[in-house]
């Protein structure tokens, strides 16, 4: 069956038992604003709402009933260092309180879809729109009933997320550039997979596990990790495939650096296809 080339899907689906479970990450609710400050005349939030609307329809075209977003819903700081001189802005308040409240009406008002949020880096003021219930802090958190660990990638995960058959998160917007018969260029969001043993595992995170341990983590079993492209199409990423840009940003991203440059790292875009392992496009 051919791959229709216009599908871009941006979320995970997972099922558990009676759960059926949708994963984004990086909404960058209210990035509308960086935009105006950059002389694009985007005051009006609309482009968010329309974000919400499409998360809402993935919803319910997939009948999931749990919701699990990555972090970064809100873009509530940029660096806009090109025209400041090094400054950060912040999101105006007026407009996070825009799409927060169409957020909460859209989404957090279904009472038959559970959210859970990963707090991310851009997140600062996450709590004020959303049920402290619903909120892992950065370093994520092992959801036992699902053995899946979810972070946001900003910052090393807890310990327990590590026990997770399967690992998620966001952060760097994962992007691959190619090259078409004309020429051009072409940035694409994409999925960036990796499956590893845990005892691989820990050592990208630079933890030492005592040998007495090694038998009760299942250190040979393989991990899956997925990191997830922003759910937000107005949004740049990390271009995984320039490798002088991937060695000036790691330094950005540095609890992802051995991830992002392991040679078994697989690409796959967000139609479905695979481009096979990131070395070799």
């Amino acid at each position: 069956m051919a791959l229709d080339d216009t599908v871009d899907r941006r979320y995970l689906l997972r099922k558990f038992h009676q759960s059926k479970v949708i994963l984004v990450a990086d909404l960058h609710l209210g990035f509308e604003a960086e935009w105006s400050h950059r002389g694009i005349d985007s005051k009006d939030p609309s482009i968010s709402y329309t974000i919400i609307d499409r998360l809402m329809s993935d919803i319910n075209r997939t009948k999931a009933n749990h919701l699990i977003i990555l972090g970064d819903i809100f873009h509530s700081v940029f660096d806009f260092r090109s025209v400041t001189k090094g400054k950060s802005w912040k999101t105006p308040d007026w407009i996070l309180d825009k799409v927060g409240s169409y957020f909460r009406s859209e989404i957090i008002s279904r009472s038959e879809v559970k959210l859970t949020t990963i707090q991310g880096n851009q997140d600062g003021f996450l709590r004020s729109y959303i049920n402290n219930n619903s909120i892992i802090p950065p370093e994520g958190e092992f959801l036992e009933n699902y053995n899946l660990g979810v972070l946001h990638g900003n910052v090393p995960p807890a310990m327990d997320v590590l026990n997770a058959s399967e690992i998620m998160l966001g952060h760097i917007h994962p992007m691959i550039e190619l090259i078409d018969e004309m020429g051009l260029k072409h940035k694409l969001p994409v999925f960036a997979r990796l499956s590893i043993s845990r005892e691989q595992l820990f050592k990208i995170f630079g933890i030492y596990i005592d040998e007495d341990e090694l038998f009760d983590v299942g250190l040979i079993d393989l991990v899956k990790i997925i990191i997830l492209p922003s759910y937000n199409v107005h949004i740049p990423g990390l271009v995984l495939n320039n490798r002088k840009g991937i060695m000036k940003k790691t330094q950005d991203f540095p609890i992802l650096r051995k991830i992002i440059s392991h040679p078994e790292l697989e690409i796959q875009m967000t139609n479905g296809v695979v481009l096979g392992n990131l070395e070799d496009i």
